[in-house]
């Protein structure tokens, strides 16, 4: 039995019994890579460490 691997012409067809392709998996990524670097960016301007002045919590929304 010969199985398909992804390639780039079916990397937005998902899988038979499937409906979850691998373009979808890749989107969560980049959605995820979005989302921590939001986060990182957040938690590194309220709270700086040893050397820079906090900002305020809710800085994003003055």
């Amino acid at each position: 039995m010969e199985k398909i691997g992804i390639k780039w012409s079916n990397i937005f067809s998902p899988p038979k019994m499937e409906n979850f392709g691998f373009a979808h998996v890749l989107g969560m990524f980049l959605f995820d890579a979005f989302l921590y670097g939001l986060v990182a960016w957040y938690i590194e301007a309220v709270f700086p460490g040893d050397y820079g002045v906090p900002k305020p919590w809710n800085f994003f929304l003055l």
